[in-house]
């Protein structure tokens, strides 16, 4: 089976918990659909192209970081209770802004593997150059966490031997539903998959439950592949 391996680095990053405000969490791998997403940008897809996708990494350290937050509700200016006011669009009157100090997790010197299989194979040769010649920045997370491509290169996965000695590139997310019972390692609900709904508002379709991991399971019961180029194991979600 063919495959597009992409190795990175990023000095710094953070993947948003989406639940996480006043400190915002940072997941310790970037989201299925955070590469999908830099991948559609690079591709200048205006559709999603579905996509199976493997995240295999590990970081340095990590550590908090202070930045001034600013919070938008949409509300009327007060003046006594917003730090800032911006003329709505459009409207009579004032947004109000509330503005305060916040913590970010960041994520540094991160070194990342992903393999991506397009479900369609005519997008194979589109992903792959415009990985290899993008004609912007790529960025995975916040915008200012640009990436640095250190190798794009074909693959071919054979399904894993019982015998293999290969095991991931630091810690890779697996999906659950292939464990059963059987689950070591912290558990996350990861998103991949977007849609709008009729109000123009985003929508998950699809939120894989993974167990963040450097190791398989004996019991796992799903698709296992060896990159035996790289001496590597691949899970896809």
């Amino acid at each position: 089976m063919k495959a597009i391996r992409i190795k990175l680095f990023q000095q710094t990053a953070n993947y948003r918990v989406e639940t996480s405000y006043v400190l915002r969490q940072s997941y310790p791998l970037p989201p299925y659909s955070t590469i999908i997403g830099m991948i559609h940008k690079a591709c200048n897809f205006k559709e999603y192209h579905p996509m199976k996708v493997s995240i295999q990494g590990k970081y340095a350290s990590s550590y908090n970081e202070l930045n001034t937050g600013y919070y938008f509700g949409g509300q009327t200016y007060e003046e006594d209770r917003h730090n800032l006011k911006v003329k709505k669009y459009k409207k009579d009157g004032y947004t109000g802004i509330s503005r305060g100090l916040m913590h970010t997790n960041i994520i540094n010197d991160l070194d990342l593997i992903i393999y991506i299989i397009p479900e369609d194979m005519k997008d194979y040769d589109i992903i792959l150059n415009s990985l290899k010649y993008p004609k912007d920045y790529l960025a995975l997370g916040r915008h200012e966490d640009f990436i640095r491509i250190e190798n794009i290169s074909e693959v071919e996965l054979d399904s894993m031997d019982d015998e293999t000695e290969y095991g991931f590139y630091g810690y890779t997310y697996i999906p659950v539903k292939h464990l059963d019972d059987h689950v070591f390692g912290t558990v996350y609900r990861i998103k991949k998959v977007f849609d709008y709904d009729n109000k123009g508002k985003r929508i998950w379709k699809e939120i894989i439950k993974v167990v963040y991991s450097n190791q398989i399971d004996e019991e796992y019961t799903g698709d296992v592949f060896e990159d035996k180029q790289n001496e590597t194991l691949v899970v896809f979600a």
